[in-house]
């Protein structure tokens, strides 16, 4: 199944139509989160987000989650402390559909010193049951090789559910990733990649299309379609996102130019600022670019942005683009338009919101998992049978799209291939997840956007090996019935 068809579809809308009343629900459920707002946190040592450090003597204010959010309390885990290149650390990341936000509930993170710059104490590295932490690299240049993810499950750390490697293995400068080892790409060759064409060819037609057309692009005279997947925000490490699609990719693509869907931009001097697009009242509230026209594409509950005229962007300069996979399935060993599937980042399922960030939704497994790192192909989490398990948990979640600006996107589970373009070499693109040490992007005048803690995540080929053999001994794990059940195998969304 091509993954353009995965994306929306009427039966979708239908439902989704049908059986939601955005404002109804608003004002119903609201208490959910509303006392995440105001009750003040127990003592706590861990570090909280950017927004909460200024708070008085460096102690984040972190609410209290609400009484049915609650997970047992009566026993823990202890987070080891973690050791290696990178600056390693641990990072809340939530549950099935758990999303973090700053002015409502911030993630915790855990370092391995105190803030006096000596080791940190168990009791300050002590998480609750069912509650996640992957590992994230502090040190600019270097990102995460593959997802790794601890849980607490009664009492007990599992270290080797959702992580292959050690975690003090975990961080590697961002250029020399496994993946990137795994998919050379030449575009010096002429010799054929696919259908008789080179990458050098094929580059070519990419940087005539993009790079030598981004006035165009933005005054709207180019030939491009001009669509705010991720809202105006500015992404951290990729720039502003032009999405050349609507609801769907291209049913069928080749080996050109229009291969590339999405593309991300800066301006140099640009000074971003609120959300004025969707209204969203999350943080940063300096990422955004200002007063794009625009119209809405509906779809049900989903409206995406459109742009409609010209936007000032001034002097426009292409940094990162994106390519779309045809479907994501651990056990395809296929290639696509050339390039084989080591090539690719996983992303996982869920909705786009109007600030640019992205809900989750990592499904429920049949053997009691969730699907954290990529179990489920692309068939298996379409938007008919996800969608319906949003609705079901909706109470839960109301205030929080409603605080990011509405919902605008969805779709299943996906794999992208990012090139990164260096400035002293437009010619030469190389595979990344995105930027870490571009001048550019690091000059940006505000503050860029995280789409979520794992936004596009490499999946070497051992890794994704693995997930086949899970797929093959169970099969029917990600059986979709069991998405109308919220507290399956544990509350969705829930604050720990």
């Amino acid at each position: 199944m091509k993954y353009s068809t995965l994306l929306f579809s009427a039966s979708t809308l239908s439902y989704s139509t049908a059986n939601i009343d955005t404002g109804h629900s608003l004002r119903e459920t609201s208490d959910n989160l509303r006392g995440l707002k105001s009750d003040k946190a127990p003592k706590s040592t861990t570090k909280s987000s950017k927004a909460l450090k200024s708070s008085k003597e460096g102690k984040s204010k972190n609410p209290k989650a609400p009484k049915s959010s609650k997970g047992d309390q009566s026993t823990g885990c202890v987070l080891p402390v973690i050791k290696g290149a990178g600056a390693p650390h641990w990072v809340q990341t939530g549950q099935v559909m758990t999303q973090f936000e700053d002015t409502l509930v911030p993630r915790k993170t855990f370092t391995s010193k105190s803030s006096k710059g000596s080791k940190s104490s168990k009791g300050s590295r002590t998480i609750q049951n069912n509650d996640q932490y992957m590992v994230q690299c502090a040190e600019q240049k270097y990102l995460a090789d593959e997802m790794c993810v601890v849980t607490c499950i009664d009492g007990t750390l599992d270290t080797t559910k959702y992580c292959g490697k050690k975690p003090e293995d975990i961080c590697v400068l961002a250029r020399e990733l496994t993946y990137i080892k795994e998919c050379p790409l030449d575009f010096d060759s002429d010799a054929p990649w696919h259908d008789g064409k080179s990458l050098k060819e094929w580059w070519k037609e990419v940087i005539d299309r993009y790079y030598s057309s981004g006035k165009e692009i933005f005054e709207g005279t180019a030939d491009i379609p001009f669509y705010l997947g991720h809202g105006a925000a500015f992404l951290e490490g990729y720039g502003l996102a032009i999405q050349t699609f609507g609801p769907m990719p291209a049913a069928e693509k080749s080996l050109n130019g229009e291969a590339v869907e999405i593309t991300g931009w800066i301006s140099e001097g640009y000074e971003y600022g609120p959300d004025d697009q969707s209204n969203s009242t999350t943080l940063p509230n300096n990422a955004y670019v200002q007063d794009i026209p625009f119209e809405n594409v509906v779809m049900g509950p989903f409206q995406l942005p459109k742009v409609n005229g010209p936007v000032n962007f001034p002097n426009p300069k292409l940094k990162t683009m994106s390519l779309i996979g045809d479907t994501y399935d651990p056990c395809d060993e296929s290639t696509y338009l050339g390039f084989p599937r080591e090539c690719f980042l996983y992303h996982p399922a869920g909705h786009h919101l109007g600030n640019g960030k992205m809900l989750n939704f990592l499904s429920p497994l049949s053997n009691g998992d969730i699907d954290i790192l990529g179990v489920c192909t692309a068939d298996e989490t379409i938007p008919p049978k996800h969608v319906p398990a949003l609705m079901a948990n909706y109470a839960n979640v109301a205030e929080l799209i409603k605080a990011s600006g509405g919902l605008i996107a969805t779709h299943p589970v996906s794999n992208t291939l990012h090139l990164c373009i260096d400035d002293d070499d437009i010619y030469h693109p190389r595979l990344c997840p995105w930027h870490t040490d571009d001048a550019d992007i690091d000059a940006m005048i505000g503050e860029p956007l995280q789409l979520n803690a794992r936004p596009f995540m490499p999946m070497p080929l051992a890794q994704r090996n693995m997930l086949c053999d899970i797929r093959k001994d169970n099969p029917g794990i990600c059986d979709s019935s069991l998405w109308t059940n919220i507290t399956y195998p544990y509350p969705w969304t829930q604050y720990l």
